[in-house]
């Protein structure tokens, strides 16, 4: 069990916890506020270490946040377990509790400065600014929304009395893309900052990456980013947008939609316009685009690879392995005519492996047996490219003699993805690296087809901090 303990700038010792208390210290830096475990209220005094519970009945179960009002005469409560009840304005000298009336629901309520307003941040992470009455702590006016951000959730932030400058911290969460030459193991930083993103995918002249972004917190879309680094540029606005795929050609896009029950395929120009909506293609998992006009894809149930004409929007099955088992991760091969599939048993205990292929008749081969993903094929058509998870010990432990010992036993406990070549029509499989960063194994991986660079999203647990100023919006 975890031991929280508050001490002041001498060490001396003001309260220790056996859970995890949220603070807010009051502006004359004497007293602060915490959460009990049981939704209580505490107010300590610095100088002297006594405490009293705030309210003797609060009208809630648990606390997510507290803030203390800038003159000192409030203090903003953001409870858990209470639906519809988001925010509560506590008044520190009267001991009572008022509502905030929010029509939606917020987080982390923060005061501005001169303690007319409260930040706060919804589901869809939008900073939006609440007026209150400094005199009486209740609502004045309507909220109005700020601006979206992503990644911040309970991290908090603070912002000016006007709302002119707001600073924020976001992430932590999935951050960069990388490009790893395979021949020198050289790796390259193509992204840098908290933005999630996922399925990073390399454009067939290796200039481009598309990657899928997460949005507002609640959905993804499409962006599109140069290798040699610069703005990424947002291809598609709809919030429920991911696996893109890039066309043979480089001059379309396939990603899917979601709507409120489904996901299905569109297609678009490289530019994100002209739009094409196949709802009749309803999938579940990645894309690929082979290298005639059709886009082979899992079925929602996984148990069919079916294909969509783009030219004519008509679906056909591809390969069905039936009820027992599931099929994922397909790649075309270069001559259009054989397909790598991750294949997982559902009611027996053989082991999933990656199987290849011919549609036209109706040919199976096993390639390899363990959970991996296939991304891609060589050149020739002859192997098969696909991750697997390591342990990060596999790598030569040189690579990891810089970091304090505790930072080298975390890694060598995290599993590290293994760049394997096998032969298509099975055999020994040849590592051709183990991924510097940790990688999510399903979609996070692209080969280029001369097998010379892969593009990767690592899983980097990092955040940053940002400056709106609403003044130059």
């Amino acid at each position: 069990m975890a031991i929280v303990h508050v001490a002041a700038a001498d060490g001396a010792l003001l309260g220790s916890y056996d859970y995890q208390p949220f603070l807010a210290w009051a502006p004359d830096g004497r007293r602060f506020a915490s959460s009990d475990e049981d939704g209580s209220v505490r107010i300590t005094d610095m100088p002297t270490g006594k405490w009293r519970q705030l309210l003797d009945a609060p009208p809630w179960k648990h606390v997510q946040a507290l803030d203390w009002s800038p003159d000192g005469r409030f203090l903003v409560v953001r409870p858990v377990g209470s639906p519809g009840e988001w925010l509560w304005m506590v008044d520190i000298e009267g001991r009572r509790a008022t509502l905030v009336p929010l029509d939606h629901e917020v987080w982390s309520p923060r005061w501005t400065e001169g303690g007319s307003a409260l930040v706060v941040v919804d589901i869809e992470e939008e900073l939006w600014r609440v007026p209150i009455d400094p005199r009486t702590g209740l609502l004045r006016d309507k909220p109005s929304r700020v601006l979206p951000v992503s990644g911040v959730g309970g991290l908090g932030f603070s912002c000016t009395d006007d709302g002119a400058h707001i600073v924020y911290p976001r992430g932590p969460g999935r951050a960069n893309v990388w490009m790893l030459d395979l021949v020198t193991r050289a790796t390259t930083r193509v992204t840098r900052g908290s933005f999630e993103d996922r399925r990073a995918r390399l454009s067939p002249d290796q200039t481009r990456v598309l990657v899928t972004r997460r949005v507002k917190g609640v959905g993804s879309d499409v962006f599109v980013l140069p290798v040699s680094g610069g703005e990424p540029v947002r291809l598609t606005s709809y919030q429920s947008s991911s696996y893109a795929a890039w066309s043979p050609d480089g001059r379309q896009i396939a990603f899917h939609m979601a709507d409120s029950s489904r996901l299905f395929i569109a297609v678009a120009d490289a530019d994100g316009s002209n739009l094409r909506r196949y709802e009749g293609a309803e999938t579940s998992g990645a894309l690929a685009w082979s290298p005639g006009r059709t886009i082979a894809f899992p079925s929602p149930g996984g148990h069919e690879i079916r294909e969509l004409d783009v030219a004519t929007g008509s679906v056909r099955d591809l390969y069905n392995c039936g009820q027992d088992s599931q099929l994922w991760q397909p790649q075309w091969a270069p001559d259009g005519r054989r397909l790598a599939v991750l294949e997982t048993p559902l009611r027996s205990n053989d082991p999933p492996g990656i199987i290849v292929v011919e549609p036209q008749t109706g040919s199976r081969t096993v390639a390899h047996v363990e959970l991996a993903a296939p991304i891609g094929w060589s050149q020739d058509g002859l192997c098969v490219y696909m991750v697997t998870r390591r342990r990060a010990l596999d790598r030569a432990p040189a690579t990891d003699v810089h970091l304090p010992r505790p930072a080298t036993e975390r890694a060598a406990a995290t599993p590290l993805l293994a760049l394997l070549r096998v032969p298509a029509a099975g055999g020994v499989a040849d590592t051709v690296t183990v991924l510097p960063h940790p990688v999510d194994m399903w979609s996070a991986v692209d080969v280029s087809l001369d097998g010379r660079r892969a593009v990767y999203c690592a899983a980097d647990f990092i955040a940053d901090i940002w400056m709106f100023d609403r003044k130059s919006d």
